[in-house]
């Protein structure tokens, strides 16, 4: 199994020269927009009470049209930019009005920005007056909008089977009130989604400093600017407020039925598990009253998306996610906290691409301060439950406790991937799907193959879909002060470019197989990483502290010799305040790297 660590050259740079001055991450530097700090680290939702826009059943009328709303405002542009190769601008409206002709405006089914009503009823039926329609323009004024209700119990905005859709912000913000998704699109083609912000009315989570442990709670002294709720809480990490950053030492995921305490004058009583971890008196800890959570922003089984001067000032689970999708774009898209008293953005990742097909690009982004990863991509391995004959099997989801994802089973014409003699999670014996059968009581597909599979394909073996393994680049773009790793990425081919890394508890890019715990694939046949610049992480120090690393975890009975991925390359690449050797690729049969430098 070939191993590779570098060798560094020493580099020089002078006092306070460029992005290696420090740790903290300086928005001037990239060209993002200066957010002005409030008085409250809080939601813009703060205080509001769920008032609908209804009142025994009728609508309040509409306001007056504004003739002058038909000139859309300007697209701005973003200060010059530091950050090498970016033209310090905003993304550039490549969407031609002429493909999205059909204007419908939110405030003519009585949405009215920053009044602090319900206006998820409003846009909802100005999207459904669309319906059947090819090339919609959901428009919006500048302002907030809120959202205290649910379409089909999730989603507080929901689009379905369109052909051209594009939601245009025109500078506005949406705020979520309850657990849930703001905007859902599912098989919709062509979806643009523009110059739109997204928020939430009470942040899922607190941070402070513990002034008492007992048994099983922890007393803290909330930060200003934080909100106490007397919710149950998930997890707790330790975390330098100053900075505003993660630090390693305390993890700590519960199953805790007790909620939050509200003890007055800014302090709080947290429940523990009983025999857990616990923080130390002085510790500065994050709450999070969630993990895991549906997305601000999700596209299911949609074509063609691009997502442009979009930002998620905060969420309860992941920002941004597209799954079973093809073809999607994101460009200065932010996942970033509004103000320095927001502690976290999202309490999971930033961004998630899960089971994607196509081209997927990530450009000029900034994802920071996330629970998870800053962005993940892969998709989820099934597994042989049965061999009926050599040409058909019977898969089930490996990932067994997460359910039964049918958006993530292969179709007809997918080619499977069934690993090779000696590891099963190489790319190997490959046979296009003939039919897939569905039988969700037991939750196994029924897939017959176009070609006769060996012998060693049995019960336990790994299977990945070569038919949902994207092509995904990514340049000028940047993870800071990240929970977990920050571009946790698996694809066909792999392109990161000119991004930078501040502060990752964990790698700053892993390209890990994983078939014993998450169930994430699959092997990558080319990677590249060039030209990123990497500021003190993995922290924690896994992996022997590399901040590039490959990695693959296998199920007791998957065959793991030998290497996974075919090609990876790290080049042209900087490191200050990472370990020594910050390169580890074991698991790639052809590891380069090349012109790396370490910075002191």
């Amino acid at each position: 199994m070939p191993a590779i660590s570098l060798f560094f050259m020493s580099l020089f740079l002078p006092a306070g020269g460029g992005l290696f001055a420090g740790a903290e991450f300086n928005a001037a530097l990239y060209g993002l927009p200066k957010v002005e700090k409030s008085e409250s680290g809080r939601g813009a939702g703060d205080g509001k009470k769920a008032k609908r826009r209804t009142e025994a059943g009728q609508v309040m009328p509409d306001r007056a049209a504004d003739s002058s709303a038909e000139k859309l405002p300007p697209v701005q542009k973003r200060p010059k930019s530091e950050f090498a190769g970016s033209t310090g601008e905003m993304a550039a409206d490549a969407s031609p009005m002429d493909d999205y002709p059909n204007v419908v405006r939110v405030s003519d089914f009585g949405a009215v920005p920053g009044d602090g009503l319900d206006d998820s009823d409003a846009i909802r039926r100005a999207i459904a007056s669309a319906e059947g329609k090819s090339g919609v323009r959901v428009v919006f004024e500048v302002g907030t909008y809120d959202l205290f209700t649910f379409e089909r119990g999730y989603a507080g905005v929901f689009a379905e089977n369109f052909d051209k859709i594009m939601i245009d912000g025109c500078g506005a913000t949406l705020i979520l009130h309850s657990g849930g998704s703001q905007l859902v699109f599912e098989k919709c083609s062509d979806v643009v989604v523009r110059n739109i912000d997204f928020e939430c009315a009470d942040y899922p989570f607190v941070g402070g400093v513990v002034t008492d442990v007992g048994d099983e709670y922890f007393d803290c002294s909330v930060s200003d600017g934080q909100n106490i709720l007397e919710l149950v809480p998930k997890a707790v990490n330790l975390y330098d407020i100053r900075k505003n950053e993660f630090i390693p030492g305390l993890d700590i995921y519960q199953k805790v039925d007790r909620s939050v305490e509200n003890l007055g004058g800014g302090k709080m009583r947290v429940p523990l598990d009983k025999g857990g971890a616990k923080p130390k008196k002085g510790d500065e800890v994050v709450v999070r009253y969630q993990v895991y959570g549906l997305p601000a922003v999700s596209f299911s089984e949609c074509s063609r998306v691009r997502m442009y001067n979009v930002n998620v000032w905060g969420h309860s689970g992941t920002g941004i996610q597209a799954q079973a999708s093809s073809g999607v774009s994101l460009d200065n898209v932010n996942v970033i906290p509004k103000n320095d008293a927001v502690l976290m953005t999202t309490t999971a990742d930033a961004v998630q691409f899960r089971n994607c097909r196509g081209d997927l690009r990530v450009s000029n982004c900034r994802f920071e301060r996330c629970g998870g990863d800053a962005l993940s991509v892969h998709q989820m391995y099934w597994a042989v439950s049965e061999r009926v004959d050599a040409h058909v099997v019977k898969l089930k989801y490996a990932k067994a406790r997460a359910g039964f994802d049918l958006k993530a089973a292969p179709r007809k014409g997918d080619t499977l991937d069934f690993g090779s003699d000696e590891n099963g999670l190489r790319s190997g014996f490959r046979s296009q799907v003939v039919s897939v059968e569905v039988d969700e009581r037991e939750k196994f597909l029924l897939v017959e193959l176009s070609r006769a599979l060996p012998d060693r394909v049995d019960k336990g073996a790994p299977v990945s879909n070569a038919s949902a393994q994207p092509n995904l680049r990514v340049e000028r773009t940047s993870a800071v002060s990240t929970r977990a790793r920050g571009f946790a990425v698996l694809a066909r081919s792999v392109e990161i470019e000119n991004c930078e890394f501040i502060s990752t508890l964990y790698p700053a890019i892993i390209m890990e197989c994983d078939n014993r715990r998450w169930f994430e694939g699959a092997a990558i046949e080319s990677a590249s990483v060039s030209g990123c610049m990497f500021v003190d992480c993995n922290r924690v120090g896994v992996k022997s502290g590399a901040s590039v690393c490959d990695g693959a975890k296998f199920s007791e009975s998957t065959p793991s010799e030998g290497w996974v991925h075919n090609s990876i390359r790290v080049q042209n690449c900087r490191f200050k305040s990472c370990s020594e050797s910050p390169v580890l690729l074991n698991f790639t049969l052809n590891p380069v790297t090349k012109s790396n430098m370490l910075a002191d």
